[in-house]
């Protein structure tokens, strides 16, 4: 009989610890905020800048980057010619990261399309509204990044863009 109390000891000694291995990462995901992250900086056809960041309330803040891309080459099926545009049009996602102690808040949003000049020079400000998905946002420092990738033409892609990582002070 001690026997088989030994291997029963054991056996949910076993089980407890893989449990533990199981459930561990979920609670630590879960007390984070989760796994939203923001890429690096990428430039294929579009630089993108993050200005700052507005907060609107606890639950909104608007973030402000700046664009510029080159011209855009797409295929005209009406003609059967490349042609060279300077007319983009842009979509576009932006990410808030917050510290608030042991946990981040994290807000995601989308910049509304639109148009935007593709020259290489010309400087296309837009704004992104993103929504807090976890905690309220606060007053402070946190950290933005932003997505966009251009169109032209209705046809052809003319680029695609992430700003990195960038600091910024959230405030009203």
């Amino acid at each position: 009989m001690t026997i088989a109390r030994g291997h029963r000891g054991r056996s949910l000694a076993i089980v407890g610890a893989a449990l533990a291995i199981l459930l561990v990462p979920g609670i630590a995901l879960a007390d984070t905020g989760g796994g939203t992250t923001i890429g690096p900086r990428v430039e294929n056809g579009v630089t993108i800048d993050v200005e700052g960041a507005t907060l609107n309330s606890k639950l909104m803040a608007t973030v402000r980057f700046a664009v510029v891309c080159d011209e855009i080459t797409y295929f005209d099926w009406d003609t059967y010619q490349e042609v060279t545009t300077t007319e983009g049009r842009l979509g576009g996602d932006a990410t808030l990261l917050q510290a608030q102690g042991r946990s981040i808040a994290i807000a995601l949003g989308y910049a509304s399309p639109v148009d935007v000049t593709c020259d290489g020079s010309t400087v296309n400000h837009v704004t992104a509204s993103v929504v807090a998905q976890n905690l309220p946002l606060k007053s402070g420092s946190a950290l933005a990044g932003v997505s966009a990738y251009i169109s032209g033409g209705g046809e052809g892609e003319g680029g695609y863009g992430q700003s990195g990582p960038t600091a910024i002070k959230l405030a009203r």
